[in-house]
């Protein structure tokens, strides 16, 4: 049976939420379980990602992490793909070499 993106949504919101209420588990982890595990278009931001939002997108992001709302609700706009999952990684990847290169898709003027 296949779901539709708006109900996997809002699943994804829902379950975030109750992750989120377990002692210990924070909204990466609330996030990664989601994508990861259950395949919803849920982004875990970390150090990567925000990399990757403020070089594309030139977002300014708060140095705490978990109040990055605005990268969130970003990022969560890009992974509409049928494969969150893969499109999860290929953002980490991307983040991580921004390290090194400044442009590594040859795409920022």
């Amino acid at each position: 049976m296949k779901i539709s993106k708006e109900v996997r949504r809002r699943d994804a919101i829902d379950g975030r939420e109750e992750l989120i209420d377990i002692k210990g588990i924070g909204q990466y982890t609330a996030d990664a379980v989601l994508c990861y595990g259950f395949g919803y278009h849920a982004v875990p931001i970390d150090v990567n990602v925000a990399r990757v939002g403020e070089h594309y997108f030139e977002m300014e992001l708060p140095s705490d992490l978990r109040y990055a709302s605005d990268l969130r609700a970003r990022m969560e706009e890009v992974v509409t793909v049928e494969d969150p999952m893969t499109l999860n990684w290929a953002l980490q990847d991307l983040g991580n070499a921004l390290r090194s290169n400044s442009d590594p898709l040859g795409i920022k003027t």
